[in-house]
């Protein structure tokens, strides 16, 4: 697929992306990135809107690689910036 850097930013606007943690980790727990809180809902595996999106590949590779992401639902409005760092509230 074509490097992230290179898609329109936009394509991300609800998109954060992270390493070195499981997001699936994250179903059924509250938890914080900077002052904005979240719920982890469900899994969200990969589909076609990252092809037709991201770029020719992109699903394919999720898929192989076994790459997804986390729905989650946000709980309150702030400020989330670059290099933020995911804390664990609880689970309910």
């Amino acid at each position: 697929p074509r490097a992230l850097s290179s898609a329109a930013s936009d394509v991300y606007k609800r998109q954060i992306f992270v390493t070195g943690i499981d997001p699936f980790e994250l179903i059924g727990k509250k938890f914080k990135v900077n002052d904005v809180e979240f719920l982890g809902v469900e899994d969200c595996a990969p589909c076609r809107w990252m092809e037709e999106t991201i770029g020719s590949g992109t699903y394919d590779w999720m898929s192989k690689n076994k790459s997804g992401g986390l729905r989650a639902k946000v709980l309150n409005s702030g400020l989330i910036k670059l290099n933020d760092i995911i804390v664990l509230e609880k689970s309910i």
